[in-house]
């Protein structure tokens, strides 16, 4: 079924010493026939922030977290292609790279379970509830 999601490149992919990760994650998706339906260079205020990421308010790695990605350079995507949610969550891996398969994104340039260069909607309902948060249009 051809569906949508959401997806976000994280600030170390801008910064890694590696260089042009951004374009290595766009050919991978277009490798996999995902479509970038639309595509935004933005940063997020810790207030943003907070708000996208506050179902783990209160875990240890929340508020080191929020200012790891508050302010910095970040890539918003919808994407779409057939069974999207779960082809762009395999392609990106295990949230904690020493657990994500060989390939993966994570597993390729990953550093920990909070430097893992890539968000995926887990969902449907979570496609919905975060694509409004920066394509206000849809």
């Amino acid at each position: 079924m051809i569906e949508r999601t959401f997806a976000i490149l994280k600030p170390e992919v801008f910064t890694d010493e590696r260089k042009d990760i951004a374009s290595f994650i766009y050919k991978l998706l277009d490798l996999n026939r995902i479509k970038i339906v639309d595509i935004r260079l933005i940063q997020m205020t810790e207030n943003e922030v907070k708000q996208f990421y506050k179902e783990h308010e209160g875990k240890d790695f929340y508020l080191p977290y929020v200012k790891h990605m508050s302010n910095k350079d970040l890539v918003v995507m919808i994407l779409e292609g057939e069974d999207v949610i779960s082809k762009w969550r395999e392609l990106m891996g295990s949230t904690d790279p020493s657990q994500a398969r060989v390939g993966t994104i994570r597993y390729m340039f990953g550093k920990s379970t909070s430097v893992n260069y890539v968000h995926g909607s887990s969902s449907k309902e979570a496609y919905e509830r975060e694509v409004k948060m920066f394509f206000k249009e849809i």
